[in-house]
């Protein structure tokens, strides 16, 4: 017997349809690792590192919440819904998957923008956030 009874398993089955694999796009299994200097993603999210979520009108409403908060370092923006995800340095490097890009997502990596990036539809911010 493997100890777990029939309603056990009906729990953990349940629990596993539910689940979601957003990385089906993700670079092969050992590739290197690349470090990001862009600001911009398109059609990209940031996993794993979320503080917070938050319904705004904008990237850069999502970029102002960020400042505010001390280990606020990234964010990602859907138009779709326009849920702003604030992320700490914990981050994962930006996935492309179709969901992200039906979502209309976009990431923004604060510390690597410059402070001359163009407001409506992207952020504008000063590099010193904290």
């Amino acid at each position: 017997s493997s100890g777990i009874n029939a309603e056990s398993q009906s729990v953990l089955f349940s629990f596993l349809a539910v689940s979601y694999d957003f990385l089906c796009e993700q670079e092969v299994l050992g590739a290197p690792k690349k470090a990001n200097t862009k600001c911009k993603f398109e059609g990209m999210f940031l996993p794993k590192g979320l503080i917070t979520q938050k319904e705004v009108e904008s990237a850069e409403e999502c970029s102002q919440h960020c400042r505010k908060m001390e280990m606020c370092v990234a964010i990602t923006y859907f138009g779709v819904n326009r849920n702003c995800w604030l992320k700490d340095e914990s981050h994962d490097q930006p996935v492309g998957t179709p969901w992200s890009r039906a979502k209309n997502a976009t990431s923004y990596v604060l510390a690597n923008c410059d402070t001359n990036e163009i407001s409506g539809g992207m952020i504008s911010f000063n590099l010193i956030h904290k």
